[in-house]
């Protein structure tokens, strides 16, 4: 593996990790209180950290500070004391030999933190020698600007911060010090010492890294301590949100444990109250609406035979009207209009009862789907005829054979096209038909006055009208679409509408070409195109010529 494809991998393992993490943060309030409380006592373990050691590192800088200046005025008095009580009008050789012991002597017996000594002669030194120095690779650290102070003014001692260097290697802080020394009768030389501070940074980075390890070993028990508490808290609120989820998905019995006295034993017992009662108006409402079905259906079933008998009484009187005066044939045409009205109502009643009762079943027969759409269109000409609408039927010329229920499937085609005819505003209203091989659809298209965005989502709701002061020939009563949608349920189908206002309404009818099969929609050869518009994806059937 290359090392570019390395980098990639695990910049890409990196990258998951990450919005995992991201992801668990955001979904979680337990690992984000989490984290934050780690995170925030991390940052005060380094806020205190830092400020511990500044009051750490300048204690002990100061201290030693203290210890070097006082070494070095002692060893400097040492050795001008040394320089005073010698003997230094021999040759040079012996000169050079005190330099030397005089140095050795220094090194010996100053602090242990000296880590060089340096004499060196002045130019104003009668009596010249070599320099002299215990740690010659150091002698760089001494600057041109502490040596000037130092010859310029040699009866005072001067420092000078520096960094040398470990048994590693690593810079360690020091301290260069330097001052004159005065024989009596050779002019000046140069006296400097090198102290390092290196056991004082050992300690102060022991320091630091205890101060470290306390740093995470509190964060960490903080997490532990907050994860621990905040589980304590999480656990029973996230039961009750849990209990809350079935709750919502009708699992009316699922309640809570109360095993706790504090706030969050409030909690419980409420949302057990609440869940109590709301079963209680569930029922309440399942009551009311079972003793609605009830006084519909024992209604309709009661009027069902004077409505009966008013209709032979209105088709005997319709029958003979042509002998009767203009005002009063024109009131027995009214009442067959209204009374027929008033019974397709109560068939329409009728059903939604059997529906609500589970007492509905299903008649399927082999039938040709575009007889189905003839008989239809047979049945509103009528209809269509009075209230001057086309109505167009494009259908193939061959046969085009379903298993369905060929009264429940008529029952919805006309009760559509009705609907299409009372809103197409004297324009056309066409059926045609798509077949695949496990799916038939139905289409139903007019171009009339269309439905309006917020009326769309109502038009499948019971006694619901779009328009109820429209003028309407079929005497709609706004049980049709509601009825035809428990139908469409019943045979496995789906009913989709599209509508839009000035450019007219088309319905989609799916039905599985078998209604005993489950309908596969992505078998459906036609449906409507994604987003809100009057455009279909799919083809019809080729209209006969």
């Amino acid at each position: 593996m290359s090392s570019r494809t390395r980098h990639r991998v695990v910049s890409s393992a990196v990258g998951m990790f990450l919005r995992r993490l991201y992801r668990a943060v955001r979904s979680s309030l337990q690992i984000r209180m989490v984290l934050l409380a780690t995170v925030s006592a991390l940052l005060i373990g380094v806020v205190f950290m830092t400020a511990s050691l500044y009051s750490v590192r300048t204690s002990l800088l100061n201290q030693v500070l203290r210890q070097a200046q006082a070494d070095f005025a002692a060893e400097l008095t040492r050795a001008q004391g040394g320089l005073d009580s010698a003997d230094i009008t021999g040759d040079e050789g012996s000169y050079q030999k005190l330099v030397v012991n005089m140095a050795a002597n220094v090194q010996n017996e100053g602090a242990p933190n000296m880590v060089g000594v340096f004499i060196w002669p002045d130019d104003s030194t009668a009596r010249r020698f070599v320099p002299v120095s215990t740690a010659p690779g150091d002698s760089d650290l001494i600057t041109p600007e502490i040596r000037n102070a130092v010859v310029s003014n040699g009866s005072h001692s001067y420092s000078q911060m520096i960094n040398t260097a470990d048994k590693g290697q690593y810079p360690v802080p020091g301290i260069v010090m330097g001052s004159m020394l005065r024989p009596a009768t050779t002019g000046g030389i140069e006296f400097y010492a090198i102290y390092s501070f290196a056991d004082q940074q050992r300690s102060v980075l022991s320091v630091q890294m205890a101060l470290l390890a306390v740093s995470v070993v509190t964060s960490v028990v903080m997490g532990i301590i907050v994860f621990l508490a905040l589980h304590s808290v999480i656990r029973p609120v996230t039961k009750v949100a849990g209990a809350a989820k079935g709750l919502a998905q009708g699992e009316s019995d699922v309640r809570v444990t109360e095993d706790r006295t504090d706030e969050l034993g409030t909690l419980q017992r409420s949302f057990n109250v609440m869940a109590d009662s709301i079963n209680e108006k569930i029922g309440q409402l399942e009551e009311a609406e079972a003793y609605q079905r009830r006084f519909v259906s024992d209604v309709s079933h009661e009027l069902r035979t004077p409505v009966t008998t008013i209709r032979m009484a209105t088709d005997l009187l319709f029958k003979t009207r042509d002998d009767l005066d203009p005002s009063k044939r024109r009131t027995v045409e009214l009442l067959d209009k209204q009374v027929s009205r008033f019974a397709s109502m109560l068939e329409d009643l009728l059903e939604i009862s059997r529906y609500e009762a589970g007492q509905t079943s299903l008649n399927p027969d082999l039938c040709d789907a575009c007889d189905l759409v003839r008989n239809v269109v047979q049945q509103v000409a009528q209809i269509a005829r009075t209230k001057g609408v086309p109505v167009k039927a494009l259908l193939p010329d061959h046969k085009v054979m379903i298993t369905v229920d060929a009264s429940r499937c008529t029952s919805i085609l006309r009760n559509l096209v009705n609907n299409a005819i009372d809103f197409a505003e004297d324009g056309p209203v066409q059926l045609r038909l798509a077949v695949s091989e496990h799916a038939v659809v139905f289409s139903v298209r007019d171009w009339g006055t269309g439905i309006a965005p917020e009326d769309l989502t109502h038009i499948f709701e019971r006694f619901w009208r779009a328009d109820p002061s429209r003028s309407r020939l079929t005497g709609g009563t706004g049980l049709g679409l509601s009825i035809a949608l428990d139908n469409t349920d019943l045979m496995h189908g789906l009913l989709q509408v599209r509508s839009q206002v000035g450019q007219g309404t088309w319905f989609l009818l799916t039905l599985p070409r078998d209604v005993s099969e489950q309908l596969d929609q992505g078998s459906a050869p036609v449906r409507f195109q994604p987003g809100h518009g009057l455009d279909v994806e799919g083809f019809f059937e080729e209209a006969a010529s």
